[in-house]
């Protein structure tokens, strides 16, 4: 007879498994149970992850032949960190960020006083506004990654934002869960659930961003190069079509407020975070789709070799770097699939996302007109 924690544990998989044969391991119980189909694992594994995670066990369910084997071990919470680290670093990131947007906006006074133009620009309070629209953005973005997981049932920690350099003035935020994801639908809505959410907050920020920024004459282009000024490396099509919304002149080009950057910024980082490498938020999507892991390393080169072909080497290079030296954490339940409803609809945000964001590159412009 197994001590009164076993019995409990052996009792609670009994219900939702039939189980074969219990084998008693330093680390915890490892059972063998009958297969079932991957969609009805699902809901029977997160019964039992429901009724032992409050009680002080973690269980894991790993494929097998003939059966299925579920490993149940006491549960590791890891200590919560201190609430100055978030703060220091909170109020390091404002400053990175501000100091980027008053540089910005400072060096657009400058430039555009040299070549004739007295902009009305106060670099203070643009500064100030670029620091606004850089955090609502991020904020919503790490706020939907919050709201999935609580939905869950999971824990998670503030996000801690880290301090960078121009042009956004920070590197984003991360969150730490006080769980691993129950299964691939979790995991699913984990990666998903953020970009979505920073994509829609974008939307604003790049609306009233063009709407402020600076029309100029065409014929200024050869006097803005000789002062280091250069066009976008890229325009993203929801960026193009705020062009539209936010009635730019036809016929002038524009010199973007500090807020019309940090829109463009964002969703240069957003397309970034949705690549299906590593533990981007992209990555766990894919982990979610693919439960094969040479399916999911196939995808990861293609899309870093896309990316040095049609984008930029650095982009490639940070994607390389992500997949070579970190590695995606598995869920709780690894036998399981992803649900139909997730696989279809979800796939299908995921792409809208991704074309919406994609960075066309005027080579890459040029390429497309000559197919299409």
């Amino acid at each position: 007879m197994y001590p009164t924690p076993y019995k409990l544990i052996v009792d609670v998989v009994n219900r939702s498994f039939r189980i074969v044969d219990v084998t008693e391991t330093p680390a915890g119980l490892e059972m063998l149970v009958d297969r079932v189909d991957p969609d009805e694992s699902r809901e029977r594994f997160k019964r039992i992850a429901e009724e032992l995670i409050p009680n002080g066990f973690v269980p894991k369910l790993l494929p097998g032949r003939p059966y299925l084997r579920l490993i149940v071990f006491p549960a590791k919470i890891p200590s919560r960190r201190s609430k100055i680290i978030y703060l220091v670093m909170l109020i390091a990131t404002i400053c990175t960020v501000t100091f980027s947007g008053y540089l910005y906006s400072k060096n657009a006074v400058e430039i555009l006083s040299k070549i004739g133009i007295t902009p009305s620009i106060n670099i203070i309070s643009s500064a100030l506004m670029f620091t606004i629209s850089v955090f609502f953005t991020l904020g919503t973005h790490e706020l939907g990654h919050m709201v999935a997981t609580k939905i869950k049932g999971g824990e998670w920690e503030p996000p801690m934002f880290i301090p960078g350099g121009p042009p956004l003035g920070t590197f984003g935020a991360i969150i730490f869960g006080r769980r691993m994801p129950l299964n691939r639908d979790e995991l699913f809505d984990l990666g998903l659930s953020g970009p979505i959410t920073g994509l829609i907050a974008s939307l604003p920020v790049c609306y009233f961003g063009l709407r402020g920024s600076i029309p100029l004459d065409p014929s200024l282009i050869s006097a803005l190069k000789k002062e280091g000024v250069r066009a976008l490396w890229w325009e993203q099509p929801i960026f193009s079509y705020m062009f539209k919304l936010a009635g730019v002149p036809q016929g002038k080009i524009i010199y973007l407020s500090s807020v019309a950057l940090a829109g463009w910024v964002i969703l240069t980082v957003t397309f970034l975070n949705l690549m299906p490498v590593s533990q981007l938020d992209g990555g766990h999507v894919c982990y979610a789709l693919f439960p094969d892991e040479r399916i999911r390393r196939f995808i990861s080169a293609i899309t870093i070799i896309t990316s040095f072909v049609f984008l930029r080497p650095e982009m490639a290079f940070l994607l390389l770097i992500f997949s070579l030296f970190v590695r995606h954490p598995p869920p709780l339940d690894e036998y399981s699939s992803l649900s139909k409803k997730r696989a279809y609809f979800g796939t299908i945000l995921y792409l809208a996302a991704l074309v919406l964001t994609f960075p066309v590159t005027p080579e890459l412009y040029a390429l497309l007109r000559k197919f299409l």
